[in-house]
């Protein structure tokens, strides 16, 4: 009896083994499971910086802070090296800490600590165009960081993002990739223009290219590129796909608002507004000699005048105002309108044709006032110019903020009018 219960025990010592066994190596299995989903989650969750298809260490380049993305604007420079920025720090003019800007050989681009307003300058036409940020630059360990969300109009680059991967492509390299020589592994769309203005290159982080039809008529089309295997080579051919036919002697954009604009067949010149997802509809019909936007809805229109009723045009020109349904807001009679931005720097301006976001500075007959957003003149024009100009550009004054006031000057002196033409001081200097 006591065999068959030691016989007994030791059976049921092994089953209690063997189930012991059986549970660790279950539990086992699920830990190597568990650990398994958790290195390939941490894999898939890592963030990978790549610019110019080259991958860099994202932790040198990129900040987290309140769950914003920011990025190193000198770091940027170095990673991006075809688009041919570098870096300053400061003001042009000013050595400021909190300051600093980016430059190549079209265009600088300004930022500030704090302030969620950037400026781009643009070489040639001294032109200044401003932009509101999502949120403010900021500094971090005495670097300063813009917003990734910054760069398409900061650092003109396209950005994708897509699982924690910051995928940076600047224009130099865009055009680089899709205008490679034609060759056997590579067939490049022959009726994109390549050879074009720096403004019309920044279509391409939009994934927009300017293209050209047999009698040099100019469009716009998308441009994609896709590879396949051919006798065991991979080929790469580029595709432009038009959304506005060419039929326009040129094109140019304007990146700031963006509308393209265009001049048609009888010389003329309309703007055509470009949507997000490539839409396009065109607001101003082409019929002017030259045309600008002043705001979204405003545009800087000129003809050209003529000594006759059947001489030709004379070159001297006169400008007006029209509004996004063409109507018109100021007659083409006029010999300027707006200022010159660059001689008044010091004053912190964001449109050369609106002061005060109400005022824009017209001249007619030699004399300079001021009329509102429906074309009312507020300001009469009496002024023999406006602004204080010495010298030295820095010292110019045109308002004077703490008094919503602005310069003008009359028989060569100087004095101060409110916004809403109310007189606070005449000829207080010559």
């Amino acid at each position: 009896m006591n065999l068959i219960d030691e016989s007994y025990n030791k059976k049921s010592d092994s089953k209690k083994i063997l189930l012991g066994l059986t549970i660790g190596i279950i539990v086992l299995i699920f830990i190597i499971i568990a650990l398994l989903a958790y290195v390939t989650t941490m894999k898939s969750n890592k963030i990978k910086l790549i610019a110019d298809s080259k991958e860099y260490n994202y932790s040198d380049y990129l900040l987290n802070k309140d769950n914003v993305y920011y990025i190193w604007i000198e770091g940027l420079t170095k990673i991006i090296p075809s688009s041919g920025y570098s870096y300053k720090s400061g003001d042009i003019d000013v050595e400021d800490e909190n300051k600093c800007y980016i430059t190549n050989s079209y265009e600088s681009t300004f930022f500030n600590v704090e302030s969620n307003e950037i400026y781009k300058v643009m070489e040639e036409t001294e032109e200044i165009a401003f932009y509101t940020l999502d949120n403010p630059i900021i500094k971090d360990q005495g670097k300063i960081y813009m917003p990734v969300s910054a760069l398409n109009v900061a650092a003109n680059s396209a950005l994708n993002m897509d699982n924690n991967v910051f995928k940076i492509s600047s224009i130099g390299y865009l055009e680089g990739y899709y205008n490679q020589s034609q060759s056997a592994t590579f067939k490049p769309d022959t009726s994109i223009v390549w050879e074009t203005s720096y403004s019309n290159k920044k279509l391409l982080k939009n994934g927009l290219v300017i293209i050209k039809d047999a009698s040099e008529k100019l469009g716009l089309a998308t441009i994609s590129s896709s590879t396949e295997t051919k006798n065991k080579s991979k080929v790469t051919t580029v595709s432009a796909s038009p959304i506005i036919a060419p039929k326009y002697n040129s094109i140019e954009y304007v990146e700031k608002y963006n509308q393209l604009i265009v001049e048609s067949e009888s010389n003329t010149k309309g703007i055509i507004q470009l949507s997000d997802n490539n839409g396009k509809e065109t607001i101003v019909t082409p019929q002017y000699d030259d045309i600008k936007p002043i705001n979204e809805k405003l545009f800087l229109v000129s003809k050209s005048t003529k000594n006759s009723e059947n001489s030709t045009k004379d070159g001297t020109k006169k400008y007006g105002i029209v509004g996004l349904d063409e109507e018109e807001i100021l007659p083409i009679e006029y010999n300027e309108i707006g200022i010159d931005l660059t001689k008044f720097t010091n004053n912190d301006l964001n449109n050369r044709y609106i002061i005060y976001d109400n005022l824009i500075p017209v001249k007619k007959d030699k004399l300079w006032g001021f009329v509102d957003l429906n074309g009312k003149v507020v300001i009469k024009l009496e002024y023999d110019d406006l602004g204080c100009s010495s010298s030295n550009s820095s010292n110019n004054v045109l308002i004077v903020p703490e008094l919503n006031a602005i310069v003008v000057k009359k028989d060569n002196k100087y004095g101060l009018i409110t916004k809403k033409n109310l007189v606070l001081a005449k000829n207080i200097f010559s």
